[in-house]
């Protein structure tokens, strides 16, 4: 517990996972592609390791899920929701986008009344909430936090029209 409370213990902290995350043997095909008979061996691992993997040691839980749902066999429409779930928090344990944490720090340190004393004044604060009030309620894009990006289109009447697409 003390690793996860570090900061930037997302992108740099080292976490005891299980190499093998069965209880068991399985007659489950994904699993058995993965996995074999081992003992139950734990060994410390970055939240990239763990939901995204380590060649030739260990599958991930991203790319388990993954295997998992294709024998799921899903209509086209849930099958690309949770694609881009997975993808949002693979770029999370990956570092790719910021975790919210690191994001508020940067926000304070480089807010203009900010005067690099570890006090949050009221005025950054409530600049703080506005920007998180309206990041939530999609008036403002912030790519750092997100893979939901914002394009300005013309419709087939020459109108401006918003689009969101996520990668």
């Amino acid at each position: 517990m003390q690793q996860a409370m570090k900061r930037d213990s997302a992108k740099e902290g080292r976490f005891y996972f299980r190499k093998d995350i069965l209880t068991g043997p399985t007659t489950r095909p994904f699993y058995e592609k993965w996995f074999g008979l081992g003992k139950h061996e734990y060994t410390k691992m970055s939240l990239n390791d763990i939901f995204n993997g380590v060649e030739n040691e260990f599958p991930g839980l991203i790319p388990l899920v993954e295997d998992y749902l294709k024998d799921l066999h899903l209509d086209v429409h849930t099958s690309c929701t949770l694609h881009r779930y997975l993808r949002f928090i693979s770029l999370k344990a990956s570092g790719e986008l910021q975790t919210t944490a690191s994001w508020m720090r940067d926000f304070v340190r480089s807010h203009p009344d900010y005067k690099q004393d570890s006090v949050v004044s009221e005025e950054i604060n409530y600049d703080l909430m506005k920007t998180c009030q309206k990041i939530g309620n999609e008036e403002i894009q912030e790519p750092k936090l997100s893979t939901q990006h914002e394009v300005m289109r013309k419709n087939s009447k020459g109108e401006g029209v918003k689009q969101i697409f996520c990668l």
